[in-house]
């Protein structure tokens, strides 16, 4: 078994308040939580959890606290879909930081 995995229900500090994680309910380290947001910095993912964006990381232990695959998850469908006017700016962006670099 991963430590990563939970066995049995425990008690962890959520954001302020106390709840039980389920029996094969995983927690998520922030190099998880990066590949399944297409690879972001663990930068953005604490600038995203303090700007109120991303759900924050639980207390699983006194030594580690990670994301709640479940919470994740939910939070990821409740994102709105990418639509073709959003790949243009940002292929748009991408173009004016090249010709920045370039100069």
């Amino acid at each position: 078994m991963k430590h990563d995995d939970v066995e049995s229900p425990r008690q962890v500090q959520g954001s302020g308040s106390l709840s039980s994680i389920t029996p094969g309910e995983r927690a998520l380290r922030w190099r998880d939580v990066s590949e399944r947001l297409g690879g972001i910095s663990k930068t953005t993912i604490y600038e995203m959890v303090e700007r109120g964006e991303l759900p924050p990381p639980r207390r699983i232990t006194p030594r580690f606290a990670g994301w709640l695959e479940t919470e994740l998850t939910a939070w990821l469908r409740g994102r709105p879909v990418a639509s073709r006017e959003d790949e243009r700016l940002e292929r748009a962006r991408a173009r004016r930081g090249q010709v920045r670099r370039g100069r």
